[in-house]
């Protein structure tokens, strides 16, 4: 499954790339934003459905599955002469993803003693080290050349290598027990989707009369359904909904961060798009290293402290973002570039102790028959926030308008140094004792 993991990175950080581009190129700045959240979207809803997949059928429908879909919507997005096609493409893609993901973090419940899960999470964050290192460096020399569509169609080729090395493996493990039920329905999932596409609708259209109106509406769907879908998490319950707060908050935080760094170097800095692709890629070495550390003190703690780890590792991140602030302020393109390759190393170091922690924290919950059902919600919470952080910072740069490029980014990146800090405050009750 690694393998996956790395071609689903290569993805993420091709995009956050060429995004400002392509936004450009089809004159829709104004839908920035959308370009990350048509392909989260669509996931929140069927990512239940894949579960139930993994948990019924086994690993390799799911994966097939979500092998076919990614490569249409890759296949569409590559094509698209309009922003509305190209939205659509991302959506089939981000349905693909979704389910590639789920079937990575299931087959290290239904494949490895726990004992080994820590270095498997390690392991999975370390795949991201290649992609992110030469992803957005080759992906600025293909969009530099040949435009960015040569991206979507080079990932084609690099998906379509992936059921060579891993359909027959994945035939291979055990079907899963018969286990309990997800806590979501698909009516649950459906309506946060709906919930998520309206807000980040309403915060792309805040300078008109309806936009406020349907950003309330849409926020308060997601907050009803999420009490139903991940039970605790809202109400900052201790135990494994604070591991889930405190993750996916941390990684929003990490994906909104990315989407400021290249809005703001591109439009504010004029850099580069293979400058600001080496910008990104400085997380890769620092993500992995904590990675590899958190795992090293989890072998040698025998699992002690792990709440403390993603306090330490949030706190990280939340200093991190604090520095983007220095950005927009900067006069010369030199300083913002090394403020950003600071900024965003540091933040690696921070999500690299948090990501794979609570996932340990997390899968170490799942029985043999619910390793879908435990992969969801982890899913689920990667999806959320994240969704809701790239509305936040999409609704700056629509709302300040072209021309105030330093005063979009102060906005956003003040949003989210709010989310960061309420990610902070998730992972210390991660360390308390879950209330009976």
């Amino acid at each position: 499954m690694l393998l996956t993991i790395i071609v689903a990175a290569f993805e993420t950080y091709a995009v956050v790339t060429i995004a400002p581009l392509v936004a450009a190129d089809l004159d829709a700045l104004r839908w920035y934003t959308w370009i990350f959240s048509a392909a989260l979207l669509p996931q929140v809803a069927c990512t239940v459905f894949f579960a139930r997949m993994v948990d019924r059928r086994g690993l390799a429908q799911a994966h097939v599955a979500g092998l076919v879909l990614t490569t249409a919507g890759l296949a569409i997005a590559a094509w698209a002469p309009t922003m509305a096609l190209l939205i659509a493409g991302r959506a089939i893609q981000g349905i693909g993803l979704g389910a590639i993901v789920n079937t990575a973090y299931a087959s290290i419940t239904l494949v490895l003693p726990d004992a080994l899960h820590a270095r498997a999470f390690s392991l999975l964050a370390g795949a991201y080290v290649v992609p992110a290192i030469v992803g957005p460096l080759i992906t600025g020399v293909l969009a530099d050349a040949f435009g960015w569509r040569s991206v979507f169609l080079a990932l084609i080729l690099a998906v379509c290598v992936i059921p060579l090395l891993t359909i027959k493996p994945l035939r291979a493990v055990r079907k899963p027990e018969v286990g309990a039920a997800l806590g979501a329905s698909l009516w649950h999932t459906s309506g946060l989707s709906v919930g998520l596409a309206t807000a980040t609708w309403g915060l792309s259209n805040l300078g008109k009369p309806y936009g406020i109106a349907l950003a309330v509406v849409g926020a308060a769907l997601v907050l009803a359904m999420v009490t139903k879908t991940l039970p605790g998490v809202i109400r900052f319950r201790s135990g494994k909904p604070a591991a889930l707060l405190a993750r996916g908050l941390t990684m929003a935080v990490f994906v909104g961060m990315e989407a400021i760094l290249t809005y703001a170097l591109t439009s504010r800095h004029h850099l580069s798009v293979t400058a600001v692709g080496f910008a990104i890629s400085t997380s890769a070495v620092t993500w992995t290293a904590a990675s590899w550390l958190s795992s090293r003190w989890d072998d040698r703690s025998g699992g002690a402290n792990r709440g403390r780890r993603v306090l330490v590792g949030a706190t990280i991140v939340l200093v991190a973002e604090s520095a983007i602030l220095l950005i927009p302020v900067v006069e010369s393109a030199t300083t913002a570039f090394l403020i950003a390759i600071c900024g965003h190393a540091i933040a690696g170091f921070g999500i690299g102790m948090v990501e794979p922690t609570t996932g340990v924290i997390i899968m170490s919950t799942a029985s043999s028959g619910s390793a879908g059902a435990t992969a969801f919600e982890m899913q689920l919470v990667d999806l959320i926030a994240p969704a809701l952080t790239v509305a936040l910072v999409g609704a700056a740069i629509a709302t300040v308008g072209s021309g105030r490029e330093g005063a979009a980014v102060e906005i956003a990146v003040s949003l989210q140094l709010l989310v960061a800090l309420i990610s902070a405050i998730g992972a210390s009750r991660i360390r308390q004792p879950a209330a009976s």
